[in-house]
């Protein structure tokens, strides 16, 4: 039996819910199904974040998770700077750091707060 490791969380390979991943994976024969026998715990991250990215592909999670990871300037300006070509709506389109992690409070709630509520932060 082998054992993955992450933060301290030992999760035993022989326990149902692993039997029932693993059982999932090889009936729907999903190409790279996988075991879990990894060299270190971002090995395992990273197989984390690619199973999130297929997962979720159609489900609109991937913006989220890309912010979450620190991950979205970079691989959404990337993708913005190859698509630029093709698309003419992506020639200006670029992500900021620190600022498009955020989506602005709507006018009228910030009407309704009588001054309770500051704008977060970007110039909107």
């Amino acid at each position: 039996m082998a054992d993955c490791h992450s933060d301290g969380i030992s999760i035993d390979v022989g326990d149902a819910v692993s039997q029932t991943v693993t059982a999932l994976r090889f009936a729907t024969i999903v190409p790279g199904a996988y075991c879990c026998h990894h060299a270190d715990d971002n090995e395992l991250l990273d197989l984390c974040r690619k199973e999130r990215r297929v997962e979720l592909a159609l489900e609109s999670e991937r913006f989220f998770d890309l912010v979450r990871w620190g991950e979205a300037a970079e691989v959404l300006n990337k993708f913005y700077a190859e698509e630029a070509a093709d698309c003419t709506i992506y020639t200006n389109a670029s992500f900021t750091k620190n600022k498009n992690e955020y989506l602005p409070i709507p006018f009228a709630q910030m009407s309704a707060s009588n001054g309770n509520y500051t704008q977060n932060c970007g110039n909107w």
